[in-house]
């Protein structure tokens, strides 16, 4: 079990993560427009 705890922290140590910030501007998107059947009953439901 030591063991195993002590090469999980190596591993974090090992790893860094760099934030960033993605802006997209004027992205085509394909949009579904569907109807959801549950029992008798229908909701809309988009899908993008």
């Amino acid at each position: 079990m030591r063991a195993r705890v002590e090469s999980t922290r190596e591993e974090r140590a090992r790893h860094s993560l760099t934030p960033y910030q993605l802006h997209l501007l004027r992205v085509p998107v394909l949009r579904l427009a569907l109807d959801v059947q549950r029992g008798g009953r229908r909701s809309p439901l988009d899908l993008d």
